[in-house]
């Protein structure tokens, strides 16, 4: 069985980047990779491998992003 790895990402509200940041990195798993972007629109981006992102990060304070978050599920590919 193949594991489900979970991409979440929103875009912060105007000047919250790094508030929805601690947010954020208070809720997810040790093992998740988690980004932030400055550039254009502030977003941040979790790679949660235990595919949880879209549970724990379900609801952010609403103050705190410019729009609802997007989460997708994902299955590792490997080529050979």
């Amino acid at each position: 069985m193949t594991a489900l790895i979970a991409m979440w990402e929103v875009r912060a509200a105007d000047n919250r980047l790094d508030d929805l940041l601690s947010w954020v990195l208070e809720r997810v798993t040790e093992s998740a990779r988690v980004y932030k972007s400055e550039l254009g629109e502030p977003r941040v981006v979790v790679i949660d491998s235990t595919g949880q992102a879209e549970t724990l990060l379900a609801t952010p304070p609403h103050d705190l992003v410019a729009r609802a978050p997007h989460c997708w599920n994902f299955e590792e590919v490997r080529n050979g």
